[in-house]
């Protein structure tokens, strides 16, 4: 599992790849 953290996240684009992050089998999304 690959933990990710991604910042700027408040637009479409942020939102998008917060969503695509979430949906992989691989990654997770871990919040600030």
């Amino acid at each position: 599992m690959l933990n990710t953290l991604i910042v700027g996240a408040s637009g479409y684009a942020g939102a998008e790849l917060v969503s695509y992050v979430n949906r992989h089998p691989h990654m997770d999304h871990k919040p600030l």
